[in-house]
């Protein structure tokens, strides 16, 4: 019975990002379309040194929130954090919530105010504006002969799989393919 019960239910990964709360925690915070909004746990909350804890925001209004299962979510307050995701340095309000099952949630009020979008097939997030491509062809400009169980640098044009070039904004990595290989490689790649 067991055994069917796990062909049953499908695995799958959901999407985390590394965010870097405050200058001081480096935490892994989940990526939900389907959470109304951002919140940080208690528990991470506390963790922060005090210096570094921000001042809560005053509310007139004591906010009635939900967990996805329906069970009542009691709430410590809205602070506003300085985070950065993927390099880039935002300010954004959270609520700490008690119990909490995950240290930090970028939900959909996080996502449309910042534009971060998340690419299942890639599974890669990506800015607004950003390139974002995942799959393409490399050309390499000459044939090289990469020895076993080194690295190299080698040359190489990119397209993407629609046949065009990445965008302006390409990292180093993308820049340098950096082969290692374990076995010899003779001619074109």
């Amino acid at each position: 019975m067991n055994e069917i019960k796990t062909n049953l239910k499908p695995t799958f990964h959901r999407p985390y990002l590394w965010v870097n709360v405050q200058n001081s925690l480096r935490v892994r915070g989940l990526y939900d379309t389907g959470a109304d909004i951002s919140c940080i746990s208690e528990k991470l909350f506390r963790q922060l040194p005090p210096p570094y804890r921000p001042q809560k925001i005053a509310s007139d209004k004591t906010p009635n929130f939900r967990s996805a299962g329906g069970q009542a979510l009691p709430v410590r307050g809205l602070y506003e954090f300085k985070i950065r995701v993927n390099a880039k340095f935002l300010r954004h309000k959270f609520w700490v919530i008690p119990d909490l099952n995950e240290p930090l949630i970028l939900g959909i009020d996080f996502i449309q105010e910042h534009q971060l979008w998340y690419c299942p097939k890639n599974k890669s997030f990506a800015w607004e504006g950003q390139p974002n491509w995942g799959q393409g062809h490399l050309k390499v400009c000459q044939a090289t002969t990469i020895p076993p169980l080194s690295v190299a640098y080698l040359k190489a044009s990119i397209r993407t799989e629609g046949g065009s070039s990445p965008g302006k904004i390409i990292s180093a990595s993308q820049m340098s393919l950096v082969a290692s290989t374990r076995s010899s490689l003779e001619g074109p790649i």
